[in-house]
């Protein structure tokens, strides 16, 4: 028997390099789209770092059992804008005790850093309210 021709060779050679080619294609995708992932993490939370919002005013609703609620948020610290994104309100006093979330868009920059927000067809019987943002750990709540 004699060795493989020279044409079927050089086949077998390419298909093996084209082989190894798409698995080194297919793991340098995988890996950079995780390192593009964690590089935008870090670059979000750098631009988060230090803002910090509160509560400027205590919530108050305007009429019962169900109405607005309105309060007034506080831009306290940072220098990019932060989106108000949810809005939780706690009735504790309830059995079973519930959470309403209603989620709003409201942009808060440093420049212009306080926002009167208006929840409507709020309870009464609320016990606490928490304003969450874009931003990984900035929030505000009261009490």
């Amino acid at each position: 028997m004699k060795g493989v021709s020279p044409l079927v060779a050089a086949v077998l050679l390419i298909a093996a390099t084209m082989t190894i080619a798409a698995i080194i294609a297919f793991w340098t995708s995988g890996f950079v789209r995780s390192k593009l992932k964690e590089q935008e993490n870090k670059t979000f939370e750098m631009m988060c770092h230090g803002i910090e919002i509160e509560f400027s005013s205590n919530p108050s609703l305007d009429s019962h059992p169900v109405g607005n609620l309105s309060f007034i948020v506080h831009y306290k610290y940072g220098t990019e804008p932060v989106t108000l994104t949810n809005v939780l309100i706690f009735y504790k006093n309830l059995n079973p005790p519930k959470i309403e979330s209603r989620e709003i868009s409201v942009s808060i920059d440093p420049k212009d850093s306080y926002k009167v927000i208006v929840v409507s067809n709020v309870e009464e019987n609320y016990t606490s309210v928490k304003v969450t943002t874009n931003c990984p750990g900035v929030e505000a709540s009261w009490p």
